[in-house]
């Protein structure tokens, strides 16, 4: 899946585009109230899809991919994994 940008340079129109590639999703499993497992890795916590999502990126898969939590055939959660971006503030 990808999406096509118009590439602008000094505010004017560019033929050239520029093609960007989502991620592809990660699918995950809910099992029961406090299980949920995708890539191999399985999390048992009483949150357990956003403990999936910060032990996959702790794991090293990219933070912007999304995870999609089944149960079954029935979607119960999306989650886009997004890195946090720290940024210092100095008083002056």
């Amino acid at each position: 899946m990808f999406s096509i940008h118009d590439v602008q340079i000094a505010g004017k129109p560019n033929p050239i585009v520029a093609i960007t590639v989502e991620a592809q999703a990660i699918f995950a499993e809910l099992i029961g109230s406090n299980t949920c497992t995708a890539a191999g890795v399985t999390v048992v916590d009483h949150v357990p899809v956003l403990a999936l999502c910060r032990t996959l990126v702790t794991a090293g898969q990219d933070p912007n991919r999304p995870l999609h939590a089944y149960r079954g055939d029935v979607a119960l959660f999306v989650c886009a994994q997004h890195r946090r971006r720290r940024t210092a503030h100095r008083r002056g």
